[in-house]
């Protein structure tokens, strides 16, 4: 996901997601792929 910085609402907004999202949890420090549901370490 790419975002740029909106300097008259002054907030990120995205500019694409092409490339999908990843859900993040920083107790587990495992990463979920929204599309897939696959989970893998941060460190993979």
């Amino acid at each position: 996901m790419f975002l740029y910085y909106d300097d008259i609402n002054e907030r990120y907004e995205i500019m694409a997601y092409q490339y999908g999202l990843r859900e993040y949890n920083l107790d587990t420090q495992i990463v979920i792929n929204n599309d897939t549901h696959q989970m893998q370490k941060l460190s993979d």
